[in-house]
């Protein structure tokens, strides 16, 4: 497995400068459990080839829109596309399954080829872009969401928070899980269930918070 070490400064600076926290992947105990077998979160396109992760393997959409982008992992930057995570909830309502959502280190957001999208990436209206001007856009004023509709930026809305709930950042490849900071949970009982995946697959130790906030609003209430 190969770690992207590569820091664009710029990138690291405009996130430092917003005062962004948080980069989020919501997943499901499944999930969960395929991300500490294999010690990475992995695109999609990994996962439908892995014979192992392949049994474990249960996506949050019955297929993707983007297939040019399943080599991609589907980040949110400081709260989660709370839209799709109820339309995935819903899919999954008659599984026997949890939900978590995972923290990761800002720094993953420098990283070398990275895209950054202001509204859904599987929108027409999508912007795309990399460096500091991709991420820059996401938090444009006025962006083009779906149908044409013209989302803006409330005054009130935090410096953290792209324009767009819908906005989303792709990830090239797999992402090690040492960029893991916590593991968000809505209740001990699936924060226990984590914590014995964590042990079964002798993965180092991760965090996990319990904090309904955070799959109820998007944005978790306890930082780092």
């Amino acid at each position: 497995m190969t770690e992207a070490t590569f820091t664009d400064e710029v990138v690291a600076e405009a996130l430092d400068r917003r005062g962004v926290q948080h980069v989020l992947h919501f997943t499901t105990n499944h999930g969960l459990l395929g991300i500490v077998a294999s010690k990475a979160i992995k695109p999609r396109a990994s996962l439908e080839e892995d014979t192992y992760l392949e049994h474990l393997f249960v996506p949050n959409a019955a297929f993707r829109r983007d297939p040019a982008w399943a080599g991609h992992v589907s980040l949110s930057v400081s709260r989660i596309n709370t839209e799709f995570f109820r339309i995935s909830q819903g899919w999954h309502a008659a599984d026997d399954l949890w939900w978590c959502v995972i923290s990761l280190d800002a720094s993953v957001l420098t990283h070398t080829g990275v895209v950054f999208c202001t509204v859904n990436n599987i929108w027409p209206s999508a912007f795309r872009g990399s460096g500091a001007q991709g991420l820059e856009a996401m938090f444009s004023d006025l962006v083009i969401g779906r149908y044409g509709e013209q989302v803006t930026r409330g005054h009130q809305m935090p410096a953290a928070w792209p324009t767009s709930v819908q906005a989303e950042v792709l990830y090239p490849g797999e992402i090690p899980t040492s960029y893991v900071r916590r593991v968000y949970v809505v209740d001990r009982i699936h924060g226990a269930a984590g914590e014995a995946q964590v042990a079964a697959m002798n993965h180092p130790e991760l965090e996990f918070v319990v904090d309904g906030a955070v799959f109820e609003k998007g944005v978790p209430e306890h930082d780092a």
